[in-house]
């Protein structure tokens, strides 16, 4: 997508006046294309998604995690999402930096990734044994 198709997109879907001025810059991404935008009165992340990441995201399933992460405080707000493209507009975070593979070499951010994955199966596996504990089922056999 080139910065005219973005300006386009951007003024019809952030309804902006179309002689805005808008300044597009890259800031990274490891499968999508990320664009910090800026407009007189906004600071924003423009998300266009790489090629065939539609094939492993559920874009709806997406959509709904952004929308309670936010209102859990730990994710910025998003103003914009097409569940079909993967296209996302949020607010831009201050001194944020885009996930790529130098942030994952540093340490310190390998281990809160690890840290909230594991924690993510951990709540899953405890909502597996409680819902089995309701519906009173002994043991599973997955294998």
């Amino acid at each position: 997508m080139n910065n005219q198709i973005m300006k386009s997109f951007l003024i019809k879907e952030l309804n902006l006046n179309k002689d805005e001025n808008i300044k597009i810059t890259a800031i990274g991404g490891i499968t999508n294309k990320n664009y910090l935008i800026l407009t007189k009165k906004m600071k924003l992340v423009l998300r266009v998604p790489g090629v065939a990441t539609e094939n492993f995201i559920n874009r709806h399933n997406e959509k709904n995690n952004s929308e309670l992460v936010f209102k859990m405080g730990i994710n910025p707000e998003t103003i914009y999402f097409d569940t079909i493209s993967g296209i996302k507009i949020t607010q831009y975070i201050p001194d944020s930096e885009t996930f790529s593979p130098g942030l994952v070499r540093k340490k310190i951010i390998l281990k809160i990734s690890v840290f909230v994955f594991v924690n993510c199966i951990n709540q899953i596996l405890n909502f597996v044994m409680n819902l089995m504990l309701f519906l009173n089922i002994k043991n599973i056999n997955i294998f």
